[in-house]
């Protein structure tokens, strides 16, 4: 039976799989200012756990902004485990009170789906949503990395992520995605410019191209140099550069010409430059 209490925010944990993700910290600033002026009007709710601690079935963002805010104890909804269906319960809060962005609300419905075993239609009856909403979210997050990226961000909109996945080519796809990006194609005209690229063959002409690179083999260029000093090459980015004018050159060209000079008249095997650097040591 649940019970309302406060409970200290210091033995709250995390929830097993929070949905809030990008975006727990949306709004926090102003949820800060509304609790310092009214208080907590609402509970958030957890389960007990044997071990004396807590853990977090919704109301994550309350919990952050209270613990910005110094706070040591917070309302709770206390259940206790297998009471409820944390998942279910965590839905239900974060649907009716703040809108998730769309990947957050995919990975939800992929884990509620994992973890219960249940197909789309009924996650979508669980959730109270379309079995249409809980497939279009579940696509986003099988679609292209940066479009996704874009989209759980807040740069591009459900439309215009809709449409980039449906172009075939990564090339078209990265210059479609700059554009949305950009605020210069909205899901329609991404539409309108996706479906001429199909018809003129240009999607397909591009696609072949990418496939034909890919296939080439990878040209390992390196640049090599010739130490000065101890005469071996190196790869010239292990090198880095030392600045130094002509006449100081001058200078350490005729030293190391003195001393290679000195050691082949002293020694039939000339020093390595291990040893030369000794020789001035113990000089």
């Amino acid at each position: 039976m649940s019970e309302l209490r406060m409970v200290p925010l210091n033995l709250i944990d995390p929830p097993l799989k929070p949905m809030r993700i990008d975006s727990l910290g949306e709004g926090l600033e102003e949820l800060k200012m509304d609790l310092e002026k009214r208080g907590q009007m609402q509970a958030i709710g957890v389960v007990a756990l044997d071990t004396g601690r807590f853990r977090l079935v919704w109301g994550s963002r309350r919990c952050a902004a209270m613990e910005e805010m110094g706070w040591s104890d917070v309302m709770s909804k206390v259940h206790q485990v297998g009471e409820i269906d944390e998942m279910e319960s965590m839905a239900a809060e974060n649907f009716q009170r703040t809108q998730l962005n769309p990947v957050e609300e995919g990975e939800f419905y992929a884990n509620l789906i994992e973890a219960k075993n249940i197909s789309v239609a009924e996650c979508a009856r669980r959730v109270h949503k379309s079995p249409a909403t809980v497939s279009r979210m579940l696509s986003f997050l099988g679609g292209d990395g940066e479009v996704r990226a874009a989209l759980s961000s807040g740069a591009i909109n459900q439309g215009q992520a809709e449409q980039l996945n449906l172009v075939r080519d990564d090339i078209g796809r990265a210059q479609g995605l700059a554009w949305a990006k950009g605020g210069l194609m909205t899901a329609r005209a991404l539409a309108g410019w996706r479906e001429n690229r199909e018809v003129t063959g240009i999607s397909d002409s591009v696609e072949q191209v990418q496939r034909n690179l890919e296939a080439l083999p990878v040209i390992d260029y390196r640049t090599m140099a010739k130490c000065v000093l101890h005469g071996q090459f190196v790869e010239l980015m292990s090198a880095p550069p030392r600045v130094i004018c002509d006449e100081c050159w001058e200078l350490v060209v005729e030293a190391i010409t003195y001393y290679h000079q000195m050691h082949a008249a002293s020694s039939t095997a000339p020093l390595t430059f291990e040893e030369d650097e000794n020789a001035k040591d113990q000089g």
